[in-house]
């Protein structure tokens, strides 16, 4: 006998034409909605602009137009997705249909981030990566590990940030070690050029030969490189500032070389990333690998 299963309460559709077996709970959607916002169910259905192709992929239950009860011919595509936790994909499909459109929040955010990952759902993703940057302010370990783990760049860039920012406190944090070796290797590498670049411009040697249109300028360079120091306002500016100039020449050139003598020493970007009320100059920038695309139909 076949084993039993369930029907989802919420996301089982009568004019449905696409089952998801997910252990032993069916989800009968429209193909036509995952086709049109997953790459994963697009190249499922061969990037046909109709659903005429039967694909059936026999389920533990059996064939669902013979065997589960959905016998009226509709269903022409049947997908096991083993391993899958059924809730998770509730979560998913309710926050994919409109009229079920589910709150994304810090509670369901990985699982539902998961599987918009692993299916090529961005609409999702752009979702998930918008709760992670609304909360990266207090959150950047948390937002870092999730940008991490499923490459959403704008959320890895500014987080990385804070994190930096805040690296001595929040590198000893246990879940610090959920970052991929990678991104902690790099975060270390940005940290160290930081340090070394803060004692390198600490010495007024290394100001010495700094071309100026004043001979006096450099030492000033200096003066002020130690009061920026003090009042750690060298990785980070309130939005209505930039790098202060060079108020002892008053010349653009002069304080364009200052800067560039800064960023070059210490690492830091050409372009801020901004978060909240401040613009940030040390983070680093997610690369983003080829990724093979992998079968629903494996665990």
């Amino acid at each position: 006998m076949l084993p039993k299963f369930r029907k989802s309460p919420i996301h089982h559709y009568p004019d449905g034409n696409m089952v998801l077996c997910v252990g032993h709970e069916h989800f009968r959607v429209h193909a036509s909605v995952l086709r049109a916002s997953s790459s994963f169910f697009d190249g499922f259905f061969g990037g046909n602009s109709k659903e005429t192709v039967t694909h059936s992929v026999r389920c533990e239950h059996g064939d669902p137009k013979t065997d589960t009860g959905e016998t009226d011919g509709k269903v022409i595509a049947t997908v096991q997705l083993p391993g899958k936790n059924s809730k998770e994909v509730e979560m998913l499909l309710s926050t994919l249909y409109l009229h079920t459109e589910m709150e994304i929040t810090w509670e369901n955010v990985e699982p539902i981030l998961k599987l918009a990952d692993e299916y090529g759902f961005p609409r999702i993703l752009a979702k998930c990566d918008q709760l992670l940057r609304r909360d990266i302010g207090n959150k950047p370990l948390e937002v870092l590990i999730l940008a991490d783990r499923y490459r959403l760049p704008k959320a890895f860039n500014a987080s990385s940030a804070l994190v930096l920012h805040d690296y001595a406190k929040i590198s000893r944090r246990p879940e610090y070690k959920q970052l991929s070796l990678e991104t902690r290797v790099e975060l270390q590498a940005v940290r160290l050029r930081y340090l070394d670049g803060i004692e390198e411009l600490s010495q007024q040697s290394a100001w010495a030969n700094v071309m100026t249109n004043n001979p006096n300028c450099p030492t000033y360079h200096f003066q002020h490189f130690n009061n920026q120091r003090s009042t750690g306002s060298l990785t980070t500016l309130p939005l209505n500032q930039d790098f202060t100039g060079c108020q002892y020449c008053q010349q653009p050139d002069c304080a364009k070389v200052k800067i560039n003598r800064l960023k070059d020493a210490l690492g830091m970007s050409d372009e801020p990333v901004i978060v909240e009320d401040k613009k940030y100059y040390l983070y680093i920038e997610l690369a983003e690998p080829i990724k093979e695309k992998k079968s629903p139909f494996s665990a």
